[in-house]
Parts: C-alpha cells; structure tokens; sequence
C-alpha cells in the first residue's frame, strides 16, 4: 500500500512540474509582443502610379491610412481608381498601409507579409526579378494591418525590399526577354512564341502564350493585375558568331550602349533599361567583344506572334564575349528602326 502511496505522489509531482513548465511557457510566449503576419493571411493590392503624381522630393513614401475620409484623400492624390473602394466597414478591422516605390524593370515583387515587434512594424516585399530601377513608373502597394497592431501615434513604420542577386553567367541561357506593348488605343493583345519549349521561366506565366489588357502607356494588366512588360528567359541558345561586332571596355561600355542603342531605335527610357541591366556585366568583364541580333533575324530564329498585328516590331539582342585585347573584327553595321503605330519592342541578351 505504501509502495503504491509513493508511486501516486510522484505521479502527482511530475504532472505538478509540468504545468508549472507550460503555464510559464504560455507566460513567456503572450508576453512577448512580436506578431508577424504571413502574405496569405492578407490581401495587397498593387496599383501602378504616374511619375506626375509622385512628388520630386519624396519618391518613396510610407503612409498610414486609419479612416476612410484619409483613404480617399490617399486615392486622389495619386489619381488611383481601383475597382471598388474601401468604406468604412474596411476600417472597423484593419488599418491600411500604403507604400510608394520606383517600379523594377522586371515588375516582379512579392509582398512576404509583416512583422511587429512592440512599437515598430516592418513590411517585408522581395523582388524575384531585376535590381535594376525604371524611370518615369511608380506602384502603390495597399496593406491591411490588423487594427489592434496599428496606433498611429506611436508606431514606426518600415519596409524591408529583399533584392536577389542576379545570376546572368550561364553561356547556354538567354536573359531577360522582356517585351513591351505600345497599342494605338487600349486594347486587349495575345502574344505568343513560335516555339514556346525554350522557355525555362516567365512573368506573368506563359499559359499557351499571353492574354494582356495593353494601354497606350505601355502598361499591362493579366487579371486585373498590373505588370510593367512580358518577362521570360529561354534555354538552348545558339551559339554566336562573333566575326564581327564592336570591341569594348570597362571604361567605354556605358557610352557604347548609349550610342549603338540610340541608332538601333530604343527609345531613353527602354535604352536605360537595357544598359542598367547590362553594363555590370561589361565592366565585370572588363575587355568583351560585343555584336547584336536584331529583328529579322531573331523573328526567323523564334518569331513573336502577337493579335492584332502591330505596325512595327523591334527586336534587340546583346551578345558579350569576354576577351583579352582588341581582336580587330569588322564593325557590325547597325540597322534603323521606323517606329509608327502599334508598337512591339524586345530585348534580351546571352554571353558566349
């Protein structure tokens, strides 16, 4: 009897132990004030914004919207129309967050979620595509924060932009596709490629080609999202003949681009595209032999196939070439480009 006496209390003793163990646990855990939300469990909306509504000396803005008298004055001010518009029911759970940035050539940002640590909330959003800034483009992200985590008196408000590292150093990948649409009015436009196999990865996805709502500013809508251009990058590429093309360094890569760019028919905008993505691999290099492809032949090798059929097509594609020393190669001649009407331009590139 005794024996059985003893086995209860220590029975008793080590259930004791752990609940002390989990009440303290369960102490220590909602003491802390770190909540983070996860993407899924919100939903942003992404909204593309003209440079004339982004003030000069204020590119990037963090705003915090707790009524909707604020949410509509946020709305006018960057001229945004969403769908539908938030009421005040939409503020009786959460408060919005708006954050203001330079749109990434690639457009290709995924919001992560957010983290709140006592009085500070930060907003994590990674950039799957390029490191490489546009000009004249701006989107405003649309953020609801619980409520309960948003105090506008006191919290501080960041957002943390995760940049991948750009990996442009397989010889058998071409890099960066990346086509823009200008119709003559906005119109719905299906593209697609006459061999769409060689497609290892593309923004949005290539389902059978793609279905865009273009506008005459260039910018795309899949879905009621909003894109910047179509993105892929293909794999088996043929291999370049570099009996002739340009020599170029470190030094005179930026001025090169600029000139052979210019007479190719890019217009600033597209060009400084093509040269912030590019020219880190020509000064990396150092010494590089350089020629490009243009449209006839890149139509003939893999043509895009685009509904309504535009007026012209510009196709550009930069092949580099590392080297030790001028190998004296002919001069490539560089074809003009007559842009009128419904417009398609591409570029991309390859190293050898």
């Amino acid at each position: 009897m005794e024996d059985k006496k003893m086995d209860i209390r220590k029975i008793i003793y080590i259930v004791a132990i752990f609940l002390v163990i989990l009440v303290a646990s369960l102490v220590v855990l909602f003491a802390n004030d770190n909540i983070v939300k996860t993407a899924k469990e919100a939903k942003v909306e992404v909204y593309s914004i003209d440079e004339r509504y982004v003030k000069e000396d204020d590119d990037e803005r963090i705003i915090l919207v707790t009524n909707v008298l604020d949410y509509n004055k946020v709305m006018d001010e960057f001229n945004v129309k969403p769908e539908k518009r938030l009421s005040s029911r939409n503020f009786k759970s959460h408060n919005y967050v708006y954050i203001v940035l330079p749109v990434t050539c690639d457009e290709s940002y995924e919001y992560e979620g957010y983290e709140i640590d006592d009085d500070e909330l930060v907003i994590f959003i990674d950039d799957t595509g390029s490191t490489r800034y546009c000009e004249n483009s701006y989107i405003l992200y649309e953020i609801p924060i619980d409520k309960s985590f948003t105090d506008e008196d006191n919290i501080s408000i960041s957002y943390s932009l995760n940049l991948p590292v750009t990996d442009i150093d397989n010889p058998n990948v071409v890099y960066k596709p990346i086509m823009y649409i200008y119709p003559n009015s906005d119109t719905n436009v299906n593209v697609r490629l006459a061999d769409p196999s060689v497609i290892s990865v593309s923004y949005p996805k290539y389902n059978d080609g793609w279905s865009v709502y273009a506008k005459t500013d260039g910018s795309l809508s899949v879905d009621g999202k909003y894109y910047y251009a179509l993105y892929w990058e293909e794999n088996n590429k043929e291999q370049n003949d570099f009996s002739e093309g340009f020599y170029v360094t470190a030094d005179n890569a930026a001025s090169f681009l600029e000139d052979k760019l210019s007479k190719a028919g890019l217009t600033d905008r597209e060009m400084n595209e093509f040269i912030m993505y590019w020219l880190p691999k020509l000064q990396d290099n150092g010494e590089s032999i350089v020629n490009f492809s243009f449209t006839e032949e890149l139509q003939a090798s893999n043509a895009i196939i685009v509904d309504p059929a535009p007026d012209s097509i510009l196709r550009v594609r930069i092949h580099i070439k590392k080297v030790n020393g001028d190998p004296g190669i002919k001069e490539q001649e560089i074809p003009s480009f007559n842009r009128s009407g419904f417009t398609i331009v591409e570029w991309g590139g390859d190293l050898s």
